[in-house]
C-alpha cells in the first residue's frame, strides 16, 4: 500500500529537516572510508563553472594520479545538501568533500565537487536546480580539456540535494548512467512553488522507463519522515520496474559516511563504489545485497 503523507505532516517535515540539514556535516568530520593514493590524485581547483550577480560559483574536478590529456575518464558528480548560504559558499572546500573527491578519483573515476546556492527555506529551489544543470553542462561541455567522458556521468546526491534526482532522469540525460542518493530528502513541502516537480518520487512516476540504476542508502536512525521517503521511493521504483539498489546502516546515523566510523558505514561506501563501476565501465561484480552487510 502506497504511504500518504499529510499535507501538515509534510510541513512539520520541512521544519525539522531544515534543522537537520543546516547544520550537517560539520567542517571538522572526515569521511570514515579510504582507499590507496588518495594523497597522490591530481586536483584543478576553483574553476568558475558559472557567475551569479557577480559572484563566482566554482568546481574542483579530481583526477587519478598521472592521467594523460587526452583520457576521457567517467565522471563523479558529487551533490552535497542544503545549508545557509554563508555554510555553502566555500562547500567544496570541506575536508570530508575533499575526501569525496579524492576516493573517488583514486579509484580511477574523474571526480567533480562544486558550491551551489542554498534554497534558503525551500524559496529558491529553481536556483539549486540551475546551478546543478549548470555544473553538469559545463563539465560536459568542458569535456576533453577536463578529461572526462561527457557520457559516462554518475550523479551523487546527499541530504537535502535528494530533490534533484530528477536532474539525472528523462531523455535528455541519457550520459546519466547511475544515480546515488546517501539519506536524501526525496520531497519538499507542499507550500513550495511547483512542489511535484521536487519530488523525486513524482519524477520518477514522470520519467519511468527512461530512469537510471539507482542506489539508496538509508540512516537507521535517521528522522522518520525522511525514511519514509527513502520507503515511498522504493515501491514507487518496484511499481515502474526500475532497477534500484538499496542499503541501509540500521544504526547509522544522518551523515553516518561522516559520523559513524565503523564497519557498516565502509562497506555501504565500498558497495557504492562498486554499484559505479558496473554502470560507468561494465565492470561485472554482485549486485548489492543488504541482507549480508555487517551488522
Amino acid at each position: 500500500m502506497k504511504k500518504v503523507f499529510h499535507p501538515v505532516v509534510l510541513l512539520l517535515a520541512a521544519l525539522l529537516l531544515r534543522q537537520a540539514i543546516g547544520a550537517e556535516r560539520p567542517k571538522g568530520n572526515d569521511l570514515v572510508y579510504r582507499v590507496p593514493n588518495m594523497d597522490k590524485v591530481m586536483v584543478h581547483s576553483n574553476l568558475v563553472y558559472k557567475t551569479v550577480a557577480d559572484q563566482p560559483l566554482q568546481a574542483d574536478v579530481y583526477l587519478p594520479k598521472g592521467t594523460p590529456s587526452n583520457a576521457a575518464l567517467p565522471a563523479i558528480i558529487f551533490v552535497l545538501g542544503d545549508a545557509p548560504p554563508a555554510v555553502l559558499r566555500t562547500a567544496k572546500d570541506w575536508e570530508f568533500f575533499q575526501s569525496y573527491g579524492r576516493m573517488a578519483a583514486a579509484c580511477g573515476f574523474a571526480a567533480v565537487t562544486f558550491n551551489h546556492r542554498s534554497h534558503e527555506n525551500f524559496t529558491k529551489l529553481s536556483e539549486v536546480r540551475e546551478d546543478i544543470e549548470d555544473l553538469v553542462r559545463y563539465v560536459r561541455t568542458n569535456a576533453p580539456a577536463l578529461s572526462v567522458n561527457q557520457d559516462k556521468f554518475c550523479l551523487w546526491f546527499f541530504s537535502g540535494s535528494g530533490p534533484h534526482l530528477g536532474v539525472g532522469m528523462g531523455t535528455n540525460a541519457r550520459f546519466v548512467r547511475c544515480l546515488v542518493a546517501y539519506y536524501p530528502a526525496l520531497a519538499v513541502p507542499p507550500h513550495a512553488a511547483m512542489a511535484a516537480e521536487y519530488s523525486s518520487i513524482e519524477q520518477i512516476k514522470k520519467h519511468a522507463p527512461r530512469v537510471p540504476p539507482m542506489l539508496l542508502a538509508k540512516a537507521g536512525l535517521d528522522a522518520p519522515f525522511l525514511n519514509r521517503l527513502i520507503d515511498s521511493l522504493r515501491d514507487q521504483a518496484k511499481d515502474s520496474n526500475l532497477p534500484l539498489e538499496y542499503l541501509e546502516h540500521p544504526k547509522g546515523r544522518h551523515a553516518f559516511d561522516i559520523l559513524d566510523d565503523d564497519d557498516t558505514s565502509r562497506e555501504i561506501l565500498r558497495r557504492t563504489m562498486n554499484f559505479i563501476e558496473r554502470h560507468l565501465r561494465g565492470v561485472s561484480g554482485a549486485v548489492t545485497n543488504q541482507a549480508d552487510l555487517p551488522k
